[in-house]
């Protein structure tokens, strides 16, 4: 090999490679074989949902048009207060007669919630 620049550099590029390349272990045969996984993937419980924000009042239209586009679960909103089972249960069946899963419901804050270290002004109306 010559001595000059060139040389040098290949030869440290080959050295700094040396880690990643793949050498045959004899020494460590009990690690299990891989899983072999099958595509297309199929939803599971184990697998991530593609989830979609919509209204809890949504029309029939809105939701066709998730499902259309492969959304199966929609996440949603509703005032704080406090929920009726009945209720509840009236906003996962609308959404259930259309294909689709209520899988997560929320509360918003209200613009005047308090949280520690915040100041909400407020005028008063005389």
């Amino acid at each position: 090999m010559k001595k000059d620049r060139r040389g040098f550099i290949q030869s440290a590029a080959t050295l700094a490679t040396f880690p990643f390349k793949r050498i045959p272990s004899t020494l460590n045969n009990s690690a299990p074989p891989k899983k072999q996984i099958r595509w297309p993937l199929h939803e599971g419980p184990n697998t991530p949902k593609m989830v979609s924000g919509l209204k809890l009042n949504a029309d029939t239209a809105s939701m066709r048009r998730l499902t259309q586009v492969g959304i199966h679960y929609v996440s949603s909103v509703a005032l704080p207060g406090v929920w009726q089972k009945d209720e509840l249960l009236g906003y996962m069946k609308a959404f259930k007669q259309q294909g689709l899963t209520l899988y997560n419901l929320s509360t918003s804050l209200h613009r005047t919630s308090y949280w520690p270290g915040h100041v909400v002004m407020k005028k008063s109306i005389n």
